[in-house]
This record gives C-alpha cells, sequence and structure tokens, in this order.
C-alpha cells in the first residue's frame, strides 16, 4: 500500500497515549458510527470554496483508498487520543484565543462567544461570534457549532471565517474551572492544520496552561503538520497584555 507524504505525517499513533492527557477515556472510532463514516461527515460539513483545501485533499485520499476504513481509524485515533466526550454546557461563554496559526488567520487579539441554541443528551446547537483586531478595524465573524453524537469528532464548531471554510473541533480541554467551564480548549482539522487555542483567561492561560500546551503541540506534531508537504505552518502564541486593550474594547460591543 501506497502511503502519500500527508499520510506519513498523521498515521504514527502517539507513543504517549497514555501520559496523562486521557480526558475521559480514549475513543474508539464505531461505537456509533464507522471512522470512514466520520470523515465522510466532515467533508460534507465544509463550505464551498476556491481555493484549494488540503483538508479536503486527505479526506479525500483517505476514502479513496481501498483500506479506507483502516486508515480512517487509525487518523481518527491520531487526532482524537486526548479527548474524551464533551459536555457542550461547559463550551459555551467567552473565549480568548490564545494561540493561532498565523498563515491562515491574519487578524489579532480574537475573542469569542458560544451561545447554546438547543441541548439534548446526544446533540446540540450553538451560536459563535468572534471579534478580532485587523489593522486599525474590528472585524466579527458569526458562525455555528453542532454536536451530532456522543463520539469525540462529532462536536464541530464553523467559525464563520472566510479562511476557514472546514469546521474544527476539539482534541483536548483543559480542567472544569470554579464556574464549571473548560478553562481552555485545543481545536484543529484533520492535517492538525489550521490548529487555534481558546482560554477563559489569557492571563491566567500563561501562568497555568501555557508550558502543558505548548509541550502537547509539540510532541504530537501541531507545531509544524504540513513540513513534509512543503507548506508553511506555524502556531503562534498571543501576547494577551499587548492585547488587553482590545479585550476591554470587546465589553462595550
Amino acid at each position: 500500500m501506497k502511503i502519500r507524504p500527508w499520510a506519513s505525517i498523521l498515521l504514527v499513533i502517539p507513543l504517549g497515549m497514555a501520559s496523562g492527557f486521557i480526558t475521559g477515556g480514549i475513543p474508539v472510532p464505531g461505537r456509533t458510527v464507522s471512522a470512514v463514516s466520520f470523515f465522510q461527515m466532515y467533508g460534507a460539513s465544509c463550505a464551498p470554496s476556491t481555493k484549494r483545501s488540503y483538508t479536503l485533499d486527505q479526506i479525500n485520499g483517505v476514502l479513496a483508498n481501498i483500506d479506507a476504513e483502516n486508515i480512517a481509524a487509525k487518523l481518527f485515533r491520531n487526532l482524537y487520543f486526548a479527548i474524551g466526550d464533551v459536555e457542550v454546557e461547559r463550551l459555551m461563554g467567552k473565549w480568548y484565543m490564545v494561540v493561532d496559526s498565523p498563515t491562515v488567520h491574519s487578524e489579532q487579539c480574537s475573542v469569542s462567544y458560544y451561545s447554546l441554541v438547543d441541548n439534548d443528551v446526544y446533540t446540540a446547537t450553538f451560536s459563535t461570534r468572534q471579534y478580532s483586531l485587523a489593522g486599525n478595524s474590528t472585524v466579527n465573524y458569526n458562525g455555528y457549532g453542532i454536536k451530532i453524537g456522543p463520539d469525540p469528532g462529532q462536536v464541530l464548531i464553523n467559525t464563520g471565517h472566510p479562511a476557514d471554510p472546514c469546521p474544527y473541533f476539539p482534541i483536548r480541554l483543559g480542567s472544569v474551572d470554579e464556574r464549571g467551564q473548560y478553562s481552555y480548549m485545543i481545536l484543529t482539522q484533520p492535517l492538525k492544520h489550521p490548529t487555534v487555542v481558546l482560554a477563559r483567561d489569557p492571563l491566567d492561560f500563561e501562568l497555568s496552561h501555557r508550558a502543558e500546551v505548548e509541550d502537547f503541540l509539540s510532541r504530537y506534531g501541531f507545531t509544524k503538520p504540513l513540513a513534509l508537504l512543503n507548506v508553511n505552518t506555524t502556531v503562534h502564541f498571543t501576547n494577551a497584555s499587548a492585547c488587553l486593550d482590545a479585550y476591554l474594547f470587546y465589553k462595550n460591543l
């Protein structure tokens, strides 16, 4: 079986799967849907775009392979080894973007608000609104999130950003804070790019969580995931102090 460059990036299951990054148990594709069905669903969730999508190229390559189910299952585990069930209620509220992929997003000092629209045992819908600085202007993007089942991978977040035709999904969640909310959340796409990290408190993130997140992103290939494809991808940690004025401004919107 011929392995394409992107597959060699992603098919290696991390050796640190049991190193303390597990939240709620290791997911097993097939509990409710097959891994192939998951990637079919994901591809269908991408908005039409005139630009080439490496994400869709990857998905189509997986689905066209004669060993699609096995490859898809490995990809699934490689992405979701550090997360279990997601409690959507704990995702709601205000998020600060503390890590971004600047080769995709040119904006800075982004803040997002998640608001629950509908929720039951296995499904949920919520709205998202992101405010960012673009030069001397403020821009905002309206998106939505859905939960379509109990498995990891069944929470998808469409930001509404024109550079993000495909949705993100959470792959790691921080501890629950005193308000009952996840303290931070790592979001990515099937190629591990773009990747962003959202936190409830950017200054607390710097003090309490940055080191573990930085280690996680570096250890599991999220810092330069497309190097073998000669695609420039980096992640950038936000200077929270430099964004304080913008954060205060957003409160008045």
